[in-house]
């Protein structure tokens, strides 16, 4: 008595062959979809991490810049006292000048020459 392959294998064993074959591709799926997800959720953190360094480097950038302008600020104003007229007569009186009130040029061949 010999029994056949169609004999051995019944129709419900085929139907769950192919049912585990799909539930194989579903759950391949899920596994594709759920990676997908978390890669997208790494790669969000990694650009919301860099944005916020940038956003702190762009505050101290800020911060740098507002104190070299007032360093120009303050740096334009002493030129301008300098230069002042009254800050340049305290000088001359300082150093013991006194005015002229009358200059004549002496010319030479080679030479420019002030006379008092």
């Amino acid at each position: 008595m010999t029994v056949s392959h169609q004999e051995l294998v019944s129709p419900n064993c085929l139907k769950q062959k192919s049912a585990n074959i799909k539930k194989w591709q579903w759950r391949r799926i899920n596994y594709c979809l759920w990676s997908g997800i978390v890669l997208l959720i790494l790669a969000y953190l990694a650009v919301a991490n860099n944005l916020a360094i940038q956003t702190f480097a762009l505050r101290d950038y800020k911060k740098q810049l507002a104190k070299l302008e007032q360093e120009q600020v303050d740096l334009q104003t002493e030129v301008a006292r300098l230069n002042s007229y009254s800050y340049l007569q305290q000088q001359v009186q300082h150093l013991g000048m006194v005015p002229v009130s009358r200059l004549s040029y002496a010319v030479s061949a080679n030479d420019l020459m002030a006379k008092k």
